[in-house]
Order: structure tokens, then sequence, then C-alpha cells
């Protein structure tokens, strides 16, 4: 088979000494591949095909976007701080697909299947830390990520809220005893009221966000987190990886204090790098965000849950609870 190979030069990265993690990623996104398969295997009634929902382009042509972001973190230091080395890419004419290579690096704390999240409060603070710093570096220059999934707006929401019933009300019927009733009322009520509240994120500032930023994809070389898999990269505000974060590395039984530490990390942090943004704009886009969590990210792991058995699915759903709770 005819292949392409691009190599690149890392800053601290020795070709010829590195141990390589060679990582392929299809022309295709999950979003039209497994998560329809999902669909219909497990009979999941959608008002319309999953791939017409706005929101949903994050898992749509995912195939070049991990390759633009490895690129970019060339050029922008806190991004690449967080990224394994990048040596180049392998490209496949035939099938249109690539394999990137990368360096080799040893992580702690990674967790692929999600079995175990729990992480103590320094590295929470140390991932909250690394990403603003990337979010505020990227804040001045989303206009040059066209290859990033676009941010999703208050109308994108309102208009993909018959996406989110629906996969609320399955998760329901199918999982009464983690999608309670109590728990299908309360977020029927966010829906209802999305219009507003939403609104929050419209008015932070944007940024590249890793859009999927928790133990099952971040480890820790020694004290600095190491993020991988960025195929559903997409443009969002720093709430978004923020608040993701907390919903997978916290425990149900969390201390409230260490979640407010750890949203104030964040906010400082932007703010030494540049980027301020009020405490009370940056409650209310947090709440909103935790809002967003609960509907769609923690709401369509349901989707996944309906296929295959997730460690994670009860524990996200008890946090992601607390967390309303706390930011109401």
């Amino acid at each position: 088979m005819p292949v392409t190979v691009t190599t690149r030069s890392t800053p601290g990265a020795d070709p010829q000494r590195t141990k390589l993690a060679i990582k392929v990623n299809p022309v295709s996104g999950v979003g039209e591949t497994l998560i329809p398969w999902i669909v219909e295997r497990a009979d999941i009634d959608l008002p319309r095909p999953y791939g017409s929902f706005r929101t949903t382009a994050e898992a749509r042509a995912t195939g070049e976007r991990e390759a633009h972001l490895y690129e970019l973190g060339q050029a922008v230091p806190a991004l690449r701080a967080v990224l394994p080395p990048y040596l180049g890419r392998i490209d496949d004419p035939t099938s249109g697909g690539h394999a990137l290579v990368l360096g080799w690096v040893e992580l702690d704390g990674l967790d692929a299947s999600g079995a175990h999240l729990d992480w103590p409060p320094h590295r929470l603070d140390a991932a909250a830390r690394a990403a603003a710093c990337w979010h505020a570096a990227l804040a001045d220059h989303v206009e040059e990520l066209s290859w990033a999934a676009p941010r999703p707006s208050t109308a994108d929401r309102v208009a993909d809220a018959d996406l989110y019933a629906a996969v609320l009300e399955d998760a329901h019927r199918r999982f009464p005893e983690v999608v309670t009733d109590a728990v299908l009322r309360r977020r029927y009520a966010l829906l209802d009221t999305l219009s507003s509240w939403h609104r929050a994120k419209d008015e932070l500032v944007a940024t590249l966000a890793h859009n999927d930023y928790n133990a099952r994809n971040v480890g820790f070389a020694g004290p600095r987190p190491i993020a991988l898999d960025r195929e559903i990269a997409r443009i969002d505000t720093p709430t978004r990886d923020l608040v993701e974060l907390l919903t997978f590395g916290l425990g149900p039984a969390f201390d409230p204090d260490g979640f407010h530490t750890v949203v104030e990390t964040a906010r400082s942090t932007l703010r030494e790098q540049g980027v301020s943004i009020d405490a009370e704009r940056w409650r209310d886009a947090v709440r909103a965000e935790v809002r967003v969590e609960a509907l769609d990210r923690v709401g369509m792991q349901s989707l996944f849950e309906a296929e295959f058995a997730l460690p994670y699915f009860t524990r996200i759903q008890t946090t992601v609870e607390r967390l309303l709770d706390l930011t109401d």
C-alpha cells in the first residue's frame, strides 16, 4: 500500500531514541459510524437521524482534526505542554486516512476504561491549570481554527432540545434506578429554561476545548498533565473542559470546597495568562456548563450505556446531580 510519511522535529524529542506510538484516525467520526449503529441496534427513538442535529457536528468529519491540533501545538507552547511529542504523520492516499506518529510517554493516572476515575485534589488542580493556560493562549485566535467543530450557541442547543429529550426519555425507561423520576423532572426543567440560562455561555470568551477532558484521556508524566484523543475538539468556552474534568474526576461524595477551589483555580489561571473574567460572569457560565453537561455529555453517555456497560455511568450521573445542587 503506497503511503506518504511526513516527519517533523519536535522540541525535546529525538526520533532516534524515542519509543513511538502510532495513532490511527479514521476519516469519519463516531457521529457517522458508532452512534448511528447504537441508535439502530438499541432501538433508541430519536426524532430524526443523529447526524442532522446541530451540536453533533463535534462527532462528524473528525478525521483531520487531531492532526491540525498537533500542528497547532508546535506554535503554541501551552498546548504543546499537554501533548505527547509529535514526530509526524503517515498518509494513505487510497483510503484518505492517516496515522499520527507520536513519542511514547509513560502516563500515570490515565484510565481509558473509566473504572477508576478518582483523582486527588492536586491532580485536578494541575489539569485545570494546564487547560486554562492553553485556553488563554488560544482565546484570541479562534477565527484561525476553522478545522475545529463550531461553538454551540443557545440557538443550537434549543434547536437540539428534542435530541436531549429523546435520549433522556430512553435513559429513564432503560435505567430507572439511575435516571430516576426526580432526575427526569429536573432535566426537563433545564430543557424548558434552556434559552435563558445558556446565554451565560454565549457571553463568555471562546477558545479551543479538548471536549473530552477527563481521566479516560488525561494522564500525568510526573506532575505534568498529558491529554490524548482530541478528535472531537471544538470551539467552546473554557468552562467546557473544566466541568467535564470535574464531572468525571470527582467522586459522588466530593468535598464542595474542593469543587469551588478548582473552579477558582481555572479562573485565576486564565487571569494570570491575560484573560480576565468577572467572578459573577464566571460563576454563571460554570452553572450553565454544569447544566449542559447534565443534558448533553452525561445524557449522551446513557446512549452508549444502552449498548456497552460503562464502569463510570452511574458515578457521573450521581456526580452531575450533586454539581447541579451546588450551582443552583
